[in-house]
């Protein structure tokens, strides 16, 4: 008899089965404070904007 798979069936996008999770990214300072949270819906040139404008920023 064939092994059953374990990993389920992948459902439509819009599908209620469908935990919703976000892929996020924090950027703290040099002080250790959550300073930007990048997400994953994000163009890389919003990524590069956010990282920019923190490391322009003087130390404190």
């Amino acid at each position: 008899m064939p092994r059953r798979s374990t990993i389920p069936a992948l459902a439509p996008a819009s599908s209620p089965d469908l935990p919703r999770r976000q892929t996020l990214a924090w950027l703290f300072d040099r002080q250790g404070r959550i300073r930007t949270v990048l997400r994953h819906e994000q163009t890389a040139d919003d990524h590069t904007a956010d990282v920019r404008a923190l490391l322009a920023e003087p130390p404190v």
